[in-house]
């Protein structure tokens, strides 16, 4: 098999070169230049080269001259591929010793035959005398031959081969365009024919559809450029720069465009887009953007602002189909103008909403960072920033930010970082979610290395044009909550320790102290009762002292210890149906007698509306309540007073006062029972009224009794008409004018929790 070295610096070309000889039982070597042809030749010594004549670097005719200078390769036949058709390139040729040239392209079976045929007679021609040089002048330049006879004869002969191959080229050209003149005058004819039909189409587009000639001259243009204040009449004939921005007529015509891109390559460049594309029916202008000025004068309907509206085109070449061949015939250019006014208008209200969205991100109180499904940051707050301490340079996706921020201190058995593992997991497990999460907390580790704990929150936020999904995370440094909830926790843990050594005191003084109290109080009744044999007056004064102020710390005790089991939470209500007419006469026999001692009138009121009302209450608390407001009464009512207790029936209907209705019937629709107890006592000033209910607080005054009260009968009291569901308030008009002391219980109770039934 012969090999051949192909010359060609067009990967392509080499290609087709190479697959065409192939064929013809050739070994083919490829050259990229004539250097690298130059050394194959040397070392493969092959039976032809083939070679283009314009190649970087050593060129066709080098080539071939040091091919021919080489006394082992001279007789190697040289064959030129060019397409240069100058007479001066085949002196060119001779010079150089070349032995056949073809312009391109050139067919691969004459190629073939003849390196066939420069075989055979550059076999048969070895050893030959050096031929004489010659000197040819043409065009002024001069050319020194010194080929051989056969080799001068070999290229003319090519010459004439070319020539005659480019003629019937030629003919055949005409031959076609004279087809294409006569089907572009049918086509013309069917053209106007059908012009009706397309017009009537066209003009129910709302869309400008245009048709300018090779030279952008209007040949129609639709109904719609109404919108622009124009008539169709009024356009046709004219160029399409009359209804374009001047400004923009040198960005999108072809005769202002593409004088720029003479002499150098739009490779991995966006092409030109054009007005009056004309480059192949396949190069189409989409999504050109342009403006256009409306008529002076006229009342357009685009989205024009100042006589001027945004528009996209989207156009191609039009060309005339030759049969069987590649469209070549340039004819003008059709195109679709849409208004794009409103989208240009949201796009840039798009990136006005887009560029705040950003900005309330970086400028946000707290950290926020907004991140994409692979890892990738794509923005953080300036807060993020200066917590952490980390910059957006250094924290370019998630990875990079748990590396850095990641707390040594929480490992596993393992050794594993147990925050790592949690935050990792918490982002990965982000793109799955569909709405907002919330209350994950993390300890990160700052670039001062502080440990912070920071509770985060995450929500989906749609997705990247590239189709990945975004999340949007917030933080919340609450390492000062944290610690603060600590200290609570101490503090509540503490509180609870003094709680439980409070109640242990107090039982252990219910046992220790009321025992001898009890002792103390029966013993003295006894010996003030004689009992035990008669006692002269002093001994009674003293005995009675005794009993009373024995009595009176009995009832500090009992006092101090139903307030403590209020204040834990752990007093209860024993309740029980009652009917409230009789618990309330019932709690007048105990202050009956002392009422009578001192002269006091005591009164009675009950309403019929409620003597036979029940309640479900606890019954002793509920007496205890009584006999508390009923003992006060009596100690700060004057002998020969009045006291009045009274109970009746409230509803929205028969309310007292329009504070009810305004408050507890607001919360009792169901109406409430109210019992009132008033005195014509020493009365209460207004700033005392409400710190009767404080603990251990006490009006001075009592007449009765020089002992004075524990100061905690009056807040125990609220407290248990609280856990009924009920109010406890004080009436007065100050100072001498007597109290009113009013408990409002509700026919429902809806808040009992302490409630036991019985």
């Amino acid at each position: 098999m012969k090999t051949i070295v192909v010359a060609e610096d067009s990967p392509t070309q080499a290609l087709r070169l190479k697959h065409s000889l192939e064929r013809f039982d050739y070994n083919c070597l490829v050259a990229r230049d004539g250097m690298q042809a130059l050394a194959f030749a040397k070392e493969h010594k092959p039976a032809a080269i083939v070679t283009d004549v314009l190649m970087p670097g050593l060129d066709g005719f080098q080539l071939c001259a040091a091919i021919k200078k080489d006394s082992t390769l001279k007789h190697i036949p040289v064959i030129l591929l060019t397409s240069l058709t100058d007479s001066r390139h085949i002196l060119q040729g001779l010079e150089s010793h070349a032995d056949f040239y073809f312009t391109k392209p050139c067919d691969a079976t004459r190629l073939a035959e003849k390196i066939e045929y420069l075989l055979e007679i550059g076999s048969s021609e070895t050893g030959q005398q050096e031929p004489e040089s010659l000197s040819v002048t043409i065009f002024g330049e001069t050319y020194h031959v010194a080929s051989e006879p056969q080799q001068i004869l070999n290229l003319f002969i090519a010459t004439y081969e070319n020539l005659m191959q480019q003629n019937e080229q030629l003919k055949g050209t005409e031959r076609e365009l004279k087809q294409v003149n006569g089907q572009l005058a049918e086509n013309f004819e069917k053209l106007l024919a059908s012009e009706d039909r397309f017009k009537v189409l066209v003009d129910t587009i709302p869309d400008i559809v245009y048709w300018t000639d090779a030279e952008g001259i209007f040949m129609f243009i639709n109904s719609a450029i109404n919108n622009l204040g124009y008539e169709p009449e009024e356009l046709i004939g004219k160029h399409f720069s009359e209804i374009i921005l001047e400004s923009d007529v040198d960005r999108v015509s072809r005769e202002k465009v593409l004088p720029q891109y003479l002499g150098r390559s739009v490779v991995g460049d966006e092409p030109p887009k054009l007005f009056d594309e004309r480059r192949t029916g396949s190069r189409k202008t989409v999504g050109l953007e342009v403006r256009l000025i409306s008529k002076p004068g006229s009342v357009a309907s685009f989205g024009f602002k100042e006589g001027i509206a945004v528009v996209e085109v989207n156009s191609s070449g039009l060309y005339q189909d030759k049969p069987g061949k590649k469209s070549d015939l340039f004819i003008g250019t059709v195109g679709v103008i849409r208004d794009i006014s409103e989208r240009k208008r949201t796009e840039r209200e798009l990136i006005e909403s887009n560029t705040r969205f950003r900005r309330a991100v970086i400028d946000a109180p707290y950290p926020v960072m907004i991140h994409a499904e692979d890892g990738a940051v794509i923005q953080l707050s300036k807060a993020w920033v200066e917590l952490s301490g980390y910059t957006p340079e250094e924290t370019r996706c998630i990875d990079e930010w748990i590396t850095l921020t990641e707390n040594p201190d929480s490992k596993d058995a393992d050794g594993k970082e147990v925050s790592r593992t949690n935050i990792k997991s918490y982002y990965e497990g982000l793109f799955q979610l569909k709405t907002r999460t919330t209350g994950h907390e993390f300890v990160i580790t700052t670039k001062k290395r502080d440990k912070r704990i920071w509770d985060f929150s995450s929500a989906p936020i749609g997705q990247l044009p590239d189709g990945r999904a975004i999340v949007i995370s917030m933080a919340a440094d609450i390492t000062d909550r944290k610690q603060a909830e600590l200290e609570i926790l101490h503090a509540k843990n503490a509180a609870e320790a003094n709680s439980k050594a409070k109640s242990d005191f107090l039982a252990s003084m219910s046992h220790e102290l009321r025992t001898p109290l009890n002792a103390i109080i029966g013993f003295s009744e006894l010996l003030k009762e004689s009992a035990v044999g008669e006692l002269n007056p002093k001994q009674k004064e003293y005995i009675t002292d005794i009993f009373d102020s024995g009595y009176h710390l009995l009832e500090l005790i009992n006092d101090v210890l139903d307030l403590a089991k209020v204040e834990a939470g752990k007093m209860e209500l024993s309740v029980a149906p009652v009917i409230i007419a009789d618990l309330v006469e019932q709690s007048l026999f105990m202050i009956r007698e002392k009422c009578g001692q001192h002269g006091i009138q005591l009164q009675l009121d009950i309403d019929k509306n409620c003597r036979d009302i029940q309640l479900t209450v606890d019954q002793t608390k509920l007496k205890q309540v009584l006999f508390n407001l009923l003992s006060n009464a009596t100690k700060f009512t004057p002998d020969g007073g009045n006291i009045r207790v009274c109970a009746c029936l409230r509803s929205p209907e028969n309310s007292s006062t329009e504070h009810d209705k305004e408050e507890f019937l607001l919360e009792n629709s169901d109406g409430y029972i109210e019992i009132r107890v008033e005195d014509s006592g020493i009365g209460i000033a207004p700033e005392h009224q409400e710190k009767l209910f404080e603990e251990f607080y006490q009006v001075q005054g009592g007449l009765k009794n020089k002992t004075a009260g524990t100061g905690l009968g009056l807040p125990i009291a609220r407290r248990f008409i609280q856990m009924h569901g009920g109010r406890l308030h004080v009436e007065s008009e100050g100072e001498g004018k007597g109290s009113q002391f009013c408990i409002r219980l509700p026919l429902v109770v809806n808040n009992c929790e302490e409630c036991i039934e019985i």
